[in-house]
C-alpha cells in the first residue's frame, strides 16, 4: 500500500493525480503547465514528491526538485552539514565575559554563566566521536537541530538525532565530570541536586516524533536517549530501563548497537532524507 500516481489529459490541461491506494481519496496534484504542487495535506509532501520522481525526471521545475527527498539541498538548508557542539559554543561564545571582567574570569579561573554551555559543547563532541564508530557501519547522525518547539531551559537544539537498524534516537548529552548519577521514573539527582533532564529528553523525542511523522508520511517512533559524560556512577533505581533509555555517553554506540532492528535500508534513507531539511524542524 502507498500512493498511485496517474495521469490526466483533458481541456488543455496535463496534470499527474496522486491517490492514495488504501482509501482511493485525492492527496494531491502536480499541473505539468504551471509547474505547480497542489496538496490536499501538507505533512504528506515529501511522500507525494517521492512517488511523483518517476513520472518527472528532469522534467521538474527547480523549485520542486529543491524539496524532492535524495536531492541536493542548499548548504544552509543541509543538517547533515552541521557540527556537534556548534549550538552550544555559540550560546557560550555570546555569554562570554569580554574585557577587564573576561581577563579576570580567566585568571582566577571563575565559573560564569558560559562555563557550563562549553562545558555541554565538549561533552556533545564526546558523545559524536563515539557516534561515529556507527557512522561507519552505515547509521545517519544529525547534530545541533533547531527545533522551534524545544521544551524552555532545556537547551538551544536537539543535540543529535540517530538513525540506524534499531530505529531514530534523540539524544540529549548531559557533561557532568565526577558526578554520582542516579535516575528514578521522573528525575534525575546529580551529586543529590535534582535536573529536568528527564522531562526535556521526553519533550525533545516527543517534538521530533511529530516532525518526522508529519515529513515523511509514515510513522517514526523516536526514543530519547539521555547521555552522561564524565560520570563516576549511573545508578538506575529499581535497576530497570524506563521510557528515556540513560547511558554513559563514552558507551553509547556499543548500546545503541545491541539493539533489535525494526527499519529496513529503505525506510532509513527515507526517514533521513526528511531529517536533514532544516526547514522542517522550524515549522
Amino acid at each position: 500500500m502507498g500512493l498511485v500516481v496517474s495521469r490526466w489529459q483533458r481541456y488543455g490541461q496535463d496534470r499527474l493525480y496522486v491517490n492514495d491506494d488504501a482509501t482511493r481519496e485525492g492527496v494531491g496534484f502536480y499541473d505539468h503547465q504551471t509547474g505547480k504542487l497542489t496538496l490536499k495535506d501538507d505533512a504528506r509532501s515529501l511522500e507525494v514528491l517521492e512517488a511523483l520522481r518517476p513520472f518527472l525526471g528532469a522534467a521538474v521545475p527547480r523549485g520542486l526538485l529543491d524539496r524532492m527527498p535524495g536531492t541536493p539541498l542548499a548548504p544552509e538548508g543541509d543538517l547533515a552539514r552541521n557540527r556537534a557542539g556548534d549550538a552550544v559554543a555559540q550560546r557560550a561564545e555570546e555569554l562570554r565575559p569580554h574585557g577587564f571582567q573576561g581577563v579576570v574570569s580567566r585568571v582566577l579561573k571563575l565559573r560564569t554563566e558560559a562555563t557550563s554551555w562549553e562545558a555541554g559543547a565538549k561533552g556533545e563532541r564526546i558523545v559524536d566521536k563515539r557516534l561515529g564508530k556507527l557512522r561507519r557501519d552505515g547509521w545517519a547522525v544529525l547534530s545541533s537541530i533547531v527545533l522551534s518547539s524545544i521544551v524552555k531551559g532545556s537547551g538551544a537544539d536537539i543535540d543529535h538525532l540517530v538513525i540506524g537498524p534499531p530505529g531514530v534516537f534523540t539524544v540529549n548529552t548531559k557533561n557532568h565530570a565526577g558526578a554520582a548519577i542516579r535516575v528514578g521514573e521522573h528525575e534525575v539527582r546529580v551529586n543529590g541536586t535534582q535536573h529536568p533532564y528527564l522531562r526535556n529528553s521526553r519533550h525533545e523525542a516527543a517534538s521530533a516524533e511529530r516532525v518526522l511523522t508529519a515529513a515523511v508520511g509514515m510513522q517514526v517512533s523516536v526514543t530519547p536517549v539521555l547521555a552522561f559524560v564524565g560520570a563516576t556512577s549511573i545508578e538506575a533505581r529499581g535497576g530497570g530501563e524506563g521510557d528515556v533509555l540513560v547511558v554513559p555517553g563514552e558507551d553509547i554506540d556499543s548500546i545503541l548497537r545491541e539493539r533489535f532492528a525494526v527499519y529496513s535500508i529503505q525506510e532509513r534513507e527515507r526517514i533521513l532524507a526528511a531529517a536533514r531539511r532544516a526547514e522542517i524542524w522550524l515549522a
